[in-house]
């Protein structure tokens, strides 16, 4: 069991598994603590854009004068460094203008971790550290609500999430955690995907597989086959796209903009009453702008069927999106949040305050 291992077995287990990662981590540029704490002030709470359970983000300039987001991912023994070393592998791989570029990575020893209830039982514990290019428009759903973001803007962060994934998709990456706040914007309003804490990658004869071991996810944005069955495939993310699709325009065109599953029963309702322009409240958009709307909505529908078999693939849904392909009829949406957690047991997910179970 690993309760019997010896400091010094896990010493070397540590130095084996970071020759690993030096080899495979090849072409990017490898950064020392001191060069890291120089760009971010000491890792000063000025500098800190974002912070999670296991994960800091902060702005950072670096010697030459390149502004980069600096994520400080904490690793123990409790906490898998495999995984840290999987999504570095999987990110450093990916070239696409719709995905966060990965620059470099540092990962000195610098604390020891209290793995047991007596103290004295110690692991070598190391902060991960990947530099990445910085996105000084923030995530996506923090401009969301209001009006800072025209039709035209949002139109173009569709497409750009949609090329994104098509990508991800070609290489059979399933990102599983597509949302608002895991889209970053450029100082040109380009979408990139961002956080592949939990991607996984399918085997190349397989497109299907199982999660046997709990859900990972964010409540709202996974697809019904994964909440009940943990079935992944490529649909998963197909139904996140849908889902927040559905919130970009549900936030333009009301008062009240709804967020994750209810911006489907949003979409449907104004889908019923027959015309995107019948709604209560709508910025001032002409009649090609609307025309659009309505084909993204149906889009958004079409990506959010109760089947995953129903969803289009992303290459199509580029299609769809730029006009080239017919969006066929989407069926009513037919299940609700209770039945989609019926009969759920293990779940590992991250579910917003604003949500009630």
């Amino acid at each position: 069991m690993w309760l019997a291992l010896c400091p010094q077995r896990m010493q070397r287990r540590w130095r084996t598994h970071i020759a690993v990662i030096q080899l495979m981590m090849t072409g990017l540029t490898k950064f020392s603590l001191s060069e890291l704490e120089t760009a971010t002030n000491g890792f000063s709470d000025q500098n800190l854009i974002g912070r999670g359970s296991f994960v800091s983000v902060y702005k950072g300039v670096l010697k030459d004068g390149l502004v980069v987001a600096i994520k400080r991912s904490r690793s123990s023994i409790i906490f898998s460094r495999d995984h840290l070393y999987d999504e570095l592998n999987l990110v450093s791989k990916l070239q696409h203008k719709n995905i966060v570029k990965l620059l470099g990575y540092g990962y000195p020893v610098i604390q020891m971790v209290a793995w047991a209830a007596d103290e004295k039982d110690q692991a070598e514990g190391r902060l991960y550290f990947s530099v990445e290019e910085y996105m000084p428009n923030g995530n996506l759903e923090e401009n969301l609500e209001g009006f800072g973001l025209d039709w035209f803007n949002r139109f173009r962060i569709i497409q750009g999430i949609a090329h994104g994934l098509n990508y991800l998709h070609v290489q059979h990456i399933v990102h599983s955690d597509l949302k608002p706040s895991n889209i970053l914007l450029d100082s040109h309003i380009n979408p990139k995907i961002s956080d592949f804490g939990i991607a996984r990658m399918l085997d190349h004869g397989d497109m299907t597989t199982r999660d046997v071991n709990g859900l990972a996810g964010t409540m709202g944005y996974m697809p019904p086959e994964y909440i009940m069955e943990g079935i992944l495939s490529t649909k998963y993310d197909v139904y996140s796209f849908g889902v927040i699709l559905l919130e970009i325009i549900s936030s333009l065109c009301s008062f009240e903009p709804t967020r994750r599953q209810a911006s489907v029963e949003w979409a449907w309702e104004v889908r019923r009453v027959g015309s995107i322009k019948d709604i209560d409240f709508l910025p001032l958009c002409d009649t090609s702008e609307h025309e659009q709307m309505k084909r993204c909505m149906e889009v958004g529908l079409l990506c959010t069927q109760l089947n995953p078999a129903d969803r289009p693939s992303m290459a199509d849904v580029l299609e769809m999106l730029n006009g080239k392909k017919e969006v066929p009829a989407p069926r009513k949406p037919r299940y609700t949040r209770r039945r989609a957690l019926q009969g759920v047991r293990n779940f590992a997910l991250s579910v917003p305050k604003d949500v009630k179970l």
